[in-house]
């Protein structure tokens, strides 16, 4: 009934865990790192630690050791990442709404709640996804009608894997996140072999459209449609806690698959009635590495994005037609 809607807490956290999962896209694309209840405040710093680059050493077989070996320390450096977002929705339930109206609780309330929480974590990683370093546009000519060509933006593909190769960024795993005009030229591509996905949860399986290049090429709206980002999982890290859930409330926190998420209820006495809650700390990091051969103590301070980069598509201004 609807009137009991609340009182298993910990399974309406569960359920709607489930529910941002199958709604995630790019959340699904990155690092993530979450707890369940948090006992810090929105504001608060995580610090996600970086390894350090050893560089080793050799020497002949037969060397004499009686000078010792070179020995290397370690010099791990943390990269903080602030949970900088309160990311909420409240929902109001009058008395007459829960006797009447709300047949199924999941669908008509944790579903769009779930759908507007993960939507604005998915806007916040575009954002951050856009700021990859450019690498260069693909001059394309739309003024004239010419379609975008696969192989002008495949010759973009190749130069975007090139450079994460010299950069020596992890090879499984890389992801080409694409807007819908070079998704267009990419579906006409016959290079572009489909990919299982059956083991895929969601919009994301819905959202992968190939194998490119050493790629898993994914089209989203959510970043430009001139725009493209290949990346490794790594370059970009999702931080999320949920927050506790006050002693005067029902309700309870729960993480599942890098998703944190608290689900409360309580009373809203300015407007007399019931308040579903759901909300969550987010914060997005970015995972950044010192350049082979940075002196040791100065890899913080010569740390740059080296697992991502970006490319555009260039319109190309049609030629003015001759005056006569």
């Amino acid at each position: 009934m609807s009137t009991n809607i609340f009182v298993k807490a910990d399974k309406l956290a569960a359920a709607t865990l489930g529910l941002l999962q199958r709604q995630a896209v790019l959340a699904g694309l990155v690092a993530k790192d979450s707890g369940a209840d948090f006992v810090g405040a929105a504001g608060d710093v995580v610090n996600i630690r970086r390894p350090s680059r050893l560089v080793g050493a050799e020497q002949d077989l037969r060397a004499d050791n009686t000078g010792g070996i070179q020995s290397e320390n370690l010099s791990e450096w943390k990269i903080p990442v602030r949970l900088d977002t309160h990311v909420y929705n409240a929902l109001d339930l009058t008395d007459a709404e829960l006797s009447l109206d709300v047949t199924d609780f999941g669908a008509q309330c944790l579903t769009p709640q779930a759908d507007s929480i993960i939507d604005r974590i998915e806007k916040k990683l575009a954002a951050k996804l856009a700021t990859a370093p450019g690498i260069g546009t693909v001059d394309v000519d739309k003024g004239t009608g010419d379609e975008i060509t696969p192989g002008s933006v495949l010759k973009m593909i190749v130069k975007a894997r090139t450079a994460l190769n010299k950069q020596d960024v992890p090879v499984v795993g890389r992801v080409l996140l694409v807007g819908s005009d070079i998704d267009e030229a990419l579906q006409n591509d016959e290079k572009l072999s489909r990919v299982d996905t059956s083991g895929t949860d969601g919009l994301l399986r819905e959202a992968t459209i190939g194998k490119l290049r050493g790629f898993t090429v994914v089209s989203t709206n959510r970043i430009p449609a001139d725009m493209a980002i290949a990346f490794h999982p790594s370059a970009y890290i999702l931080v999320n806690r949920a927050p506790v859930v006050p002693t005067s409330a029902q309700g309870s926190s729960s993480s599942f698959e890098g998703l944190s998420v608290r689900v409360m209820r309580d009373y809203n006495s300015h407007t007399a009635s019931d308040r579903s809650f759901l909300s969550t700390y987010v914060g997005i990091g970015e995972i950044l590495d010192a350049p082979e051969g940075t002196p040791k103590g100065q890899e913080a301070t010569a740390a740059k994005q080296m697992r991502a980069v970006s490319f555009k598509l260039k319109p190309v201004t049609p030629p003015k037609p001759e005056s006569k």
